[in-house]
């Protein structure tokens, strides 16, 4: 009983201090592991064809859609609940592994039609190989979901990079042996493996079989099913059904660019999320503290992803140059819109992990529902009038409905009020404008310059104006609760806070 006393007693500096050091170590474990990712794409991609990865994507996708289908947020509910015993545990631990059974079987039955339906037989050994490992993970030991809880994320850093780096390592060597799309396979495969076995050796406790409380997880599990469905649909329907349309090829160009321009929102954003939910989850009974924390970690989450995705798509050519070789100089256009969107989608994040916590996950599901039967609806028009680049453009227009939905339901829920708090949003956004302007002004100025120097160029002055451009919107319009404060006192050394003006801290 003493444990239900401790988390109201403790004071919010203590409590905001494990929020953002758990998200820093969080970033860390996806930063860490894209860097690895990087070093596998910038090998592999050399030694790899275009078709190769539309292979990897077309295998992935049919895979993606039976971890949506068998995935009922047993993590989240856990996460969500501070006050677990160990029957909930075991009983999540057993569904669990009723859904690895259950997802592999699924992937295992539907494997044979894969021909069928892309109209190219190498897909169904991929998913069925895909099939086992998943099958093999439904039996990881829950107990690791307690570095989370406890925001403990530097043993959540070992548990996630070990496999990343055991699986980097086997898809470079696989590359150069096979040269074909087994490597990336195989590579996939080992991270399940590798995490299974781990989780065993890292966490102390030990899950045993009980359904007793299977009843307590569904109510929210079904609403948060729903929302990864809805979720999946919006980010795979494009490839799943234009990918007998378009062809490996053109499907490689595409799913690369999309993935590499969402890299810079989803490797702050989701480990920010990792933390950000059961942070907000103790808070649930104060309105007020939620709706602050919300408050600075959509602005904070704004002002870091704003600049890193406007740098992304005014260098895309460079970027892509760089990191794929001339081969994929077709993905740059792409990347320039996927980019912009990703600004949209990080917001996005945000406000459904805050509406999450508060136990609104229905608001959450319908409103990924209404994305996703847009997209369904006017993903063959748009391809129709536009080709892929139409697909794209439609992504960023229903990306930015979205953000603007969810802000609503924000708003709904009286976690942010009128144009008073929206001004949180309002500061990176203009200094974002100003950032922008500079870096197309840059790009037009200066003369015909090497990649890698007109990316150094673009990057130095984009970011310096961002950085003078949100020093005058701090000077003018920030107050002592902004979120600009809040990110300085957390990265900024304390012997270099103290040297700083009171305004520049919010003061």
């Amino acid at each position: 009983m003493t444990t239900d006393v401790t988390p109201p007693a403790a004071p919010e500096t203590p409590l905001a201090s494990r929020l953002l050091s758990g998200a820093l170590w969080s970033v860390a474990i996806r930063w860490a592991s894209k860097v690895l990712g990087f070093v596998n794409l910038a090998v592999c991609a050399r030694l790899l064809t275009p078709a190769d990865y539309g292979v990897m994507n077309m295998a992935m996708v049919m895979a993606g859609l039976f971890t949506v289908v068998a995935n009922f947020g047993i993590d989240a509910a856990l996460l969500r609940n501070q006050h677990c015993t160990k029957e909930d545990y075991d009983t999540a631990w057993s569904l669990k592994v009723l859904q690895g059974l259950l997802l592999g079987g699924l992937m295992a039955i539907v494997a044979p039609f894969a021909e069928s339906i892309y109209g190219d037989a190498r897909i169904t050994p991929l998913v069925l190989c895909i099939a086992a490992c998943t099958a093999l993970n439904g039996f990881a030991n829950i107990y690791v979901i307690d570095f989370q809880k406890r925001l403990d994320f530097r043993t959540d850093f070992i548990l996630n990079i070990i496999p990343r780096i055991i699986a980097v390592g086997l898809a470079i060597a696989l590359a150069y042996w096979l040269r074909n799309y087994w490597a990336l396979i195989l590579s996939i495969c080992s991270t399940y493996i590798t995490w299974t076995v781990l989780s065993y050796i890292v966490a102390k406790g030990r899950p045993a079989w009980s359904l007793r409380q299977a009843r307590s997880f569904f109510g929210f599990s079904v609403w948060y099913f729903m929302q990864g469905l809805a979720d999946y649909l919006y980010g795979q329907s494009d490839r799943l059904i234009l990918g007998g349309r378009v062809g490996a090829a053109d499907l490689g160009v595409y799913s690369i660019a999309r993935e590499t321009a969402a890299l810079p929102s989803t490797e702050i954003t989701l480990p920010l999320g990792r933390a950000l939910l059961p942070t907000l989850s103790r808070l649930n009974h104060d309105p007020d503290r939620f709706a602050a924390a919300v408050r600075k970690t959509l602005g904070s989450t704004l002002a870091v992803i704003a600049p890193i995705c406007i740098v992304l798509a005014l260098a895309a050519p460079e970027v892509v140059r760089l990191l794929l070789g001339p081969q994929w100089d077709a993905a740059a256009a792409f990347v320039q819109v996927f980019a912009i969107a990703g600004v949209f989608g990080a917001v996005r994040v945000v406000t459904s992990i805050a509406l999450t916590s508060l136990g609104l996950v229905r608001m959450t599901a319908m409103a990924a529902f209404a994305q996703a039967a847009a997209f369904f609806v006017l993903l063959l028009p748009a391809y129709a009038a536009g080709g892929l680049p139409g697909v794209a453009a439609l992504i960023l227009t229903l990306s930015t409905l979205m953000c603007g939905l969810q802000l609503a339901l924000l708003s709904y829920a009286r976690i942010i009020s009128g144009a008073r708090d929206l001004r949180f949003l309002l500061r990176p956004v203009a200094a974002g404008v100003v950032m922008a302007m500079t870096i197309v002004a840059v790009g037009e100025l200066s003369p015909p310059l090497p990649a890698i120097v007109s990316l150094v160029v673009k990057g130095a002055a984009g970011s310096t104006s961002y950085l003078l451009a949100t020093a005058v919107l701090m000077r003018l319009f920030a107050g002592p609760d902004g979120h600009e404060r809040h990110l300085m006192l957390v990265l900024l050394p304390r012997a270099w806070q103290a040297r700083m003006p009171g305004w520049a801290l919010g003061g």
